[in-house]
């Protein structure tokens, strides 16, 4: 149910117009995502849950092109002990490549390659 709820908000940010709309859905997320970890927490979830919702939030805040704001989401990977996954770093690669923004892109790379992955 949560996945789905956050897809909901990845959708809807998606086709956003303005950016300050497509925070407020990082943001929606972010809180659906809180409630889910309340109750996975509970459950003992495996990693690769965590990381699933995770990287769905994760896949919000790139459509948002908040670079601070997908940097700072990035930490909750760390606090919770989850390692991101190659859709978690093509998701952060493409929101650096629809900005332009190669010297970010080169940081996402070379986080990818201290992890062991290949782009």
């Amino acid at each position: 149910v949560y996945g789905t709820l956050i897809d909901a908000c990845y959708f809807a940010a998606g086709v956003a117009h303005e950016m300050p709309a497509r925070v407020e859905w990082a943001k929606k997320a972010e809180g659906i995502l809180a409630e889910a970890l309340e109750d996975v927490t509970e459950l003992h979830a495996e990693p690769l849950e965590l990381e699933r919702l995770l990287t769905r939030v994760l896949k919000v805040w790139t459509f948002t092109d908040d670079f601070e704001g997908a940097a700072e989401f990035c930490k909750r990977y760390e606090a919770l002990g989850v390692e991101k996954s190659p859709r978690a770093f093509a998701a952060l690669l493409n929101m650096h490549e629809r900005a332009a923004d190669g010297p970010g892109a080169a940081k996402v790379l070379q986080e990818m390659a201290s992890k062991g992955l290949s782009p």
